[in-house]
Order: structure tokens, then sequence, then C-alpha cells
């Protein structure tokens, strides 16, 4: 149809017009052109993939992510009461307290998300702040449950522990308990007690030989300074420094003044043995009941209608109307009140006693 400067207008089939390049060819008007067909624009057919690219990752994004698994139950014992669940990179996943007090001061600050290290730390200095380690005698107990073997970041945390108390100038001493058992990780979920008050008195049942063991209960009203006692010796840091008076006239400000700036003493943390740990069955030891002997009608006769108690030496037979009579049949066995309820131990500590030298 025309043609400039290298470029021709053409007639497509179909009446419309388009500008082609020449590209050297001499063409005149009204000559019939040939025109290639156009290649297929490969690329196109990338925005297919590279969309649903895109959909893929924000589907990914949307799914819920894997929570971090519990590994550890970590406690820490002063006077508030405190337990961590605790994930094997050594980050606090939950926190509970199991008195009053652990629960206020949980309410002070978020330990959630914090490493284990930062978590003990933290409840170490509020309790401090709330005047829980004014006495030189209190104790911080650490205790640690694992699933299924000891985390390495346990293995310095008492040494941690003590750095704090060294740098807030506490004299408080650091003990620190732990055991692998998956079942005891288990029943933390609802604890009754601490993980470290629990894992001591499994270790104090066997030393108490000859007097009567500890109950849970009593365990969790216990200072842990008492409970740890059979197990550590903790020596006496109630007595006041002695400050030398110089002869003439005496200052009565001069001992306060010297043992207000006396340095604290520090002791090192206390760590016991690592063993495994069962959780102990609850063992119904009832009295003893001797075989019933026959009884004479008349002497029967008179003890249904009294209904009263006999009282053995070895157990107690209860008879109500009508029992002991001449077929001589046994008594019920008696109801067994909760103090009959003793823990089984498992493992003895005898070993761990002889090993700290008490």
């Amino acid at each position: 149809m025309e043609t400039e400067r290298g470029r021709a207008t053409v007639m497509l089939p179909g009446g419309a017009f388009k500008r082609i390049a020449t590209r050297g060819l001499e063409l005149h008007v009204g000559q019939e052109v040939w025109l290639p067909q156009s290649p297929r624009r490969w690329y196109r057919w990338l925005a297919v993939p590279a969309l649903a690219a895109v959909a893929t990752a924000f589907w990914i994004q949307a799914l819920p992510s894997p929570q971090p698994v519990e590994a550890a139950v970590l406690s820490v014992d002063i006077n508030p009461s405190v337990n961590l669940d605790v994930s094997a990179k050594g980050v606090v996943l939950g926190a509970q307290g199991l008195d009053r007090s652990g629960r206020r001061l949980l309410e002070q600050r978020r330990v959630k998300g914090l490493t284990v290290q930062n978590a003990v730390s933290t409840l170490i200095k509020m309790a401090a702040q709330d005047g829980y380690l004014k006495n030189s005698s209190n104790t911080v107990l650490i205790g640690a449950v694992f699933k299924s073997h000891p985390e390495a970041w346990f293995s310095g945390l008492s040494s941690d522990a003590s750095g704090v108390l060294k740098e807030d100038n506490l004299s408080a001493s650091v003990v620190a308990v732990s055991g692998v058992s998956a079942p005891l990780l288990q029943a933390m979920q609802k604890p009754q007690v601490s993980v470290g008050r629990y894992l001591v008195w499994q270790r104090t049942l066997n030393a108490a030989q000859n007097q009567t063991p500890l109950t849970l209960r009593d365990v969790k009203k216990m200072s842990v300074t008492d409970l740890v006692a059979p197990l550590v010796t903790v020596a006496s840091r109630t007595s006041s420094p002695k400050v030398p008076q110089r002869s003439g006239a005496s200052n009565p400000k001069a001992p306060a003044e010297a043992s207000k700036h006396a340095a604290k003493k520090h002791y090192p943390p206390v760590v016991l043995p690592n063993l495994p740990v069962t959780v102990p069955t609850m063992v119904v030891t009832p009295p003893a009941i001797p075989t019933p002997r026959p009884q004479q009608h008349g002497r029967a006769g008179r003890r249904g209608h009294s209904g009263g108690i006999n009282r053995h030496s070895r157990g107690i037979h209860q008879h109500s109307d009508g029992v002991g009579d001449s077929s001589g049949g046994a008594s019920p066995s008696p109801s067994i009140p909760p103090s009959h309820l003793v823990p089984n131990p498992v493992h003895t500590v005898s070993s761990v006693v002889s090993n700290l030298g008490l």
C-alpha cells in the first residue's frame, strides 16, 4: 500500500493494515508480500509458575507453625515456688506459680520467651527485692526433671544463680538437683509441689531410717533450707562478724558501721548427683489383722450387744451389732486413714549421702 524509509504499510487478509520493516527488501506498491509467522514468546508462560509459587508461599505462611517441644520442667524455690516449662534449646515455654508468692512474682514480670538463665536470674532478683533473701541462712533450690536426657543448659545454671547472688551481695546458698523421668515430666503438668522439692523428697526418703517419712504435704510447707538439710550440710551463717575494739573509750557506732560495710560471705553452689527418677507408687499398709478365734455363745452375745471395738496390739477389729456370734465370722477390714499412705521409694540415696560426706 505504501513504502517509506525502510518501512511499508501492508493490508492483511480481512482488511486490517500493518506497518512492517522492509529490512533491505525492495518493495513497491501493489506487490504481494508474505509475512513470516511471529515466534511465540515463551517467557509469557513463566507467569503461571511464578504465580503458583507466590500462592504456595502465602499458603505455607498461613499454616500453624509447629510449637517447641517441652524437654524439661525447671523449678526455682526460695520461698516463692515456681515451675518453668523449658525447651531443649533452653527457652522458657511457660511458667506456673505454685504458691501465692510465686504467682505474685510471675505477675510482676513475664518470663515466657526468656532463656532459662535470664528467667532464673530474674526470679532471684525479684525475690530479693521482695525481701525473701534477707537472711544469710536462705537457700535457693533449683530442680529439673528431663524427658530423656540431661540438657546442656542445666550444667552451668547453679553457677549463674550464685553469680547473681554475689552480684547483689546476698549470701544465700544454691542447691541444684535433677533427674530424668518422662512420667514425672508428664505429672508436672498439674503439679502439687515443685520439681526441686519432689526430687529432694525422693532422695530423703531412705535417709530417714528410724524416723517417720515426710509426706508431700510436709515437703510443701517446709522451708527450703530445712528440706535440703538431710542431704546437704549447710553451715550456720547467722553469726554476725566480730569487730575488734580499740583500747580506750568505746565507740558504739563503730561495730554498726563495720558490720554495714563488711563484705558478706558467698558459698559455692552444691549440685547433687543426677539420678534416674521413678515416680514412687503409693502403697497402702493397713494394720495387721489377727485371725479371728471361735468365741463362746455367751461372750459372743455380750459383744454383739455392746457393738464395741476390740483393740489388739497388732491391729483393729471393728465389730458391729451381730458380728461375733456363734458363726465366728471374720471382721471386715477397717478403713485406712490418709496418714497410712506411705510412698514406696524406688532408688536409694545412701550412695548420694556418702559421696557428700554426710
